[in-house]
């Protein structure tokens, strides 16, 4: 067995390692596996913890009982490809995770709890179950075909199920000769999946004005922040975006705050855990503000200044 528990660079390259309870133990530092490195325990091929593991043409095998692919508390698991075995092929729990491709013989080729990634390209007809999603758990799974009778997802968790996508552009029945750019929302325009940076606004001016929002060409709106307008009806119409390393901002129309207050929570968990921090946006009228709101807005740190209209998120 390999064990290390210093905060150190470990590389695998074409090792092969079995015979053991434990593969491979690492605790800190940096853990990779290339060049097909095939390790294998009864209880587990790898447990990691607290560290950044990446693999790269490799198998992991966990045996009978054992996990092939252990990742808890650590910073980040990248694989591509990673072939699993084992009654479990891959454990990730408290860690973002991308497993992109590989060969699943594991009885549950993925289970997850408490983290946030995605699954892709998998070949896992031989598991009996594909994706065992525990509480919080939040799993893309790209290009993939999903057999409801191979999932397992707990009440807190989420699984998403995407497809590959291949666009062709035009513009004027012409190639574009400028950037293009891709925004994703539901039939219902209520959840924005996908926004292309090109589409964040490079800044918002907290001023009471929509013009940051809808101010322009409506025939062109791709100077608009987006994704928008989230509901509405046109008249009455709640809006959001963000700045890339900078804030989020809401956007009311036709609001009058005059004897209300408007709270808007915001939580940071995934799958919706009750322990997770969650923000209070608390809008109320600055004193010398108008009462009517034409384009309620809202960041943090919380400010208020007399062209600020309504403005203030507080954390709970």
């Amino acid at each position: 067995m390999l064990g290390d528990d210093t905060n150190t660079a470990i590389v695998l390259n074409g090792t092969d390692i079995s015979g053991f309870a434990t593969g491979v133990h690492k605790e800190n530092g940096d853990l990779t596996m290339i060049g097909g490195a095939t390790i294998a325990g009864e209880d587990y091929g790898v447990f990691a913890q607290d560290t950044y593991v990446v693999a790269i043409d490799a198998h992991v095998d966990g045996g009978t009982t054992g996990t092939g692919l252990h990742v808890e508390d650590s910073p980040d698991v990248w694989v591509y490809p990673m072939d699993a075995s084992g009654a479990i092929g891959m454990y990730v729990e408290n860690t973002p995770f991308r497993w992109d491709g590989g060969v699943s013989d594991a009885t549950t080729a993925l289970s997850v709890v408490d983290a946030v990634g995605s699954v892709e390209n998998m070949t896992w007809s031989a598991s009996t179950t594909q994706i065992d999603a525990g509480a919080n758990a939040h799993v893309t799974s790209i290009g993939n075909t999903l057999d409801a009778s191979k999932i397992n997802v707990a009440s807190s968790a989420v699984i998403d199920e995407a497809n590959l996508m291949s666009i062709e552009t035009t513009h004027l029945d012409a190639a574009p000769t400028k950037e293009v750019a891709l925004m994703l929302m539901s039939t219902d325009m209520e959840r924005a999946s996908y926004v292309s940076p090109t589409f964040q606004p490079e800044v918002m001016t907290v001023d009471g004005s929509n013009e940051d929002w809808v101010g322009g060409n409506a025939l062109n709106p791709s100077g608009y922040a987006m994704p928008g307008k989230m509901s509405g009806d046109g008249t009455d119409d709640f809006l959001v975006t963000y700045v890339q390393g900078d804030s989020l901002y809401f956007g009311m129309t036709n609001t009058d705050l005059t004897t209300s207050d408007v709270l808007i929570y915001i939580s940071t968990g995934s799958g919706g855990s009750t322990s997770v921090t969650t923000v209070l946006a608390v809008l109320t009228p600055c004193p010398s503000a108008p009462t009517t709101c034409s384009g309620l807005m809202a960041r943090r740190p919380t400010t208020c200044t007399a062209t600020a209209s309504w403005v203030g998120v507080h954390p709970v």
